[in-house]
Parts: C-alpha cells; structure tokens; sequence
C-alpha cells in the first residue's frame, strides 16, 4: 500500500464520514416531513404536567440498564416501581441493590417481571409507571418507546433510538399525539442524561 500515512488515512475517512452522514440525514429534510399530519404538534418547548415524585420502572438490566437505575434511585423525588428483564435473577438481584439503597424510605414495593418477551406490557398496564428507562436489544427501541408513550408516560430510551426512518417518525408522531417526552440517552454521560430527564418531568 504506497502512499498510505496517517494524514491522507484521516483525510480520506473524513470525506467518507461526511459524505455517509450527508447521504443519511437527507431524508429527515425530504418528503417524508411533506407528509406530516396537521395535527402534529412540535414537542420541542412542551413541558409535562409537574410530578412530584415520578414513578420509573426499567426495562433491561443486563448491561446499562443497572447503571441508569442506580443514578435515579439516588436522586430525590423518584420512586422505582418496576423492573423487567428476560432473566429473573437479574430482575431481582437489582431489585434487591435498589431497595437496599432506599433504606427503608424508598424504593421499597419494587415488581419484578421476567420470564417471557412480553412481560415489559404487562408490566406497563399493571403499574402504570411515569417514566420508563428502555436498555434492551436495538430492535427493540422503537416498538417499546412507543408502547411506553401510548401508555402514558415518558420513554428514555438507549442508543439508538430506532433502526430505520420510519421507525423514527413513529416516535416522533406517538410523542406529538400523547404529549409525552421521548428521549435517547448517550454513551457515555450517565447521570447528566438522567437529571435532564428528571427535569422535565418536573416542570
């Protein structure tokens, strides 16, 4: 491979990023938003109705799920309520961390659901959360965001938000139609994410 240095690497992949995230942003800007219904309604300067204590439940703690339930746990004014994961024993184990970190207080009437794919909706209509942190498998995202929304709360959902456009102007029509807050938190800012999302809720 001649002339390959580092420079004309960095160069050369830099062109291929931009053009990659031109080609992938161009149909948020076309037709797509042509066809918006009437009645949307821009959430972006939406605030919720104030909670004083906002109820959340988890789906997913595996991997970045316990993270995220941590760092809520530990803030004033939330209540977990729920959580679900495919495998009871860490539905319960992280159950068990959490009340710990209630002492007595908090946190301490906390439902498990695990065993079958779908408990996450069962889950949903028995406890009615106000807020719900989604940390499953991608393909998941979307369709769990948007059930989140349609059953009335506020979805916070992992990296990515969804895989495809459409899937993306789901969310976005669900969080114009029930006027609940749908965000996508990132990497690596655990704790930032979670106060901006409290926040909201607590206007």
């Amino acid at each position: 491979m001649k002339n390959i240095n580092r420079r004309n690497f960095i160069k050369k992949t830099s062109l291929s990023a931009a053009g990659l995230a031109a080609a992938t942003t161009f149909p948020f800007t076309g037709s797509a938003q042509d066809t918006r219904p009437k009645s949307a309604l821009y959430m972006g300067g939406f605030a919720a109705q104030k909670l004083e204590t906002v109820r959340i439940a988890v789906i997913g703690v595996g991997a970045r799920g316990p993270a995220h339930l941590q760092f809520a746990a530990s803030l004033p004014g939330t209540e977990i309520v729920a959580i679900c994961d495919l495998y009871e024993d860490l539905a319960t184990k992280w159950a068990a961390v959490v009340t710990e970190m209630g002492k007595g207080q908090r946190h301490q009437n906390i439902a498990t659901y695990y065993g079958d794919e779908a408990k996450w909706k069962l889950m949903l209509e028995e406890v009615r959360p106000d807020m719900v942190f989604i940390a499953t498998n991608w393909a998941n995202h979307a369709p769990m965001a948007i059930e989140v929304m349609n059953k009335g709360a506020h979805a916070f959902v992992e990296v990515p938000l969804a895989i495809s456009i459409e899937e993306l102007w789901k969310i976005v029509d669900t969080s114009e139609k029930t006027r609940k807050h749908c965000m996508m938190m990132e990497n690596v800012n655990y704790g930032r994410d979670e106060l901006l999302f409290l926040n909201m809720c607590r206007q």
